[in-house]
């Protein structure tokens, strides 16, 4: 009987060491920022605040170019912001610059909290153009996104 007391009981441990380590190894892996370095399209994401573009993907499908990834929002914000786009050529010139919204960003919903975006331009960039993304909070002093060399 002591036998299979201690087997349930190292099975148990087991199991709830090992469900900790696979949370702890999510955890990391989210921290990451995970950026699409496609050969045609480079995609920057400059530092933010306590809202960050967490993932970022550039692509052309069919006659438009599409910008996706998601937002990473560390806690509640009072006045949400958007995602500032800007599309450089490789000499650096500014070929589009754009806003896009955020939906749910304004939640209430208090920690962590992972929001997806995607933006569609009518225009398709040269190969090798650099596409700049950043969050800009409405009341920041923060000027519009440029293609400047960073």
């Amino acid at each position: 009987m002591k036998a299979v007391k201690l087997i349930v009981l190292i099975t148990s441990m087991g199991l709830t060491l090992s469900g900790c380590v696979t949370n702890r190894t999510k955890s990391v892996a989210e921290e990451r920022i995970s950026l699409d370095y496609s050969p045609a399209y480079s995609v920057v994401v400059a530092p933010s605040s306590s809202v960050k573009v967490s993932k970022a993907r550039a692509y052309q499908d069919g006659e438009e170019f599409v910008v996706s990834g998601q937002v990473k929002r560390m806690h509640r914000v009072k006045l949400p912001g958007h995602v500032d786009l800007a599309v450089c050529a490789p000499d650096g010139t500014p070929l589009a610059q754009e806003t896009i919204s955020i939906q749910g960003l304004h939640s209430n919903r208090k920690g962590v909290l992972y929001l997806p975006f995607r933006h569609r331009l009518a225009m398709v960039p040269p190969a090798g153009a650099r596409i700049r993304l950043q969050y800009h909070a409405p009341a920041s002093a923060k000027p519009e996104l440029s293609c400047e060399k960073s």
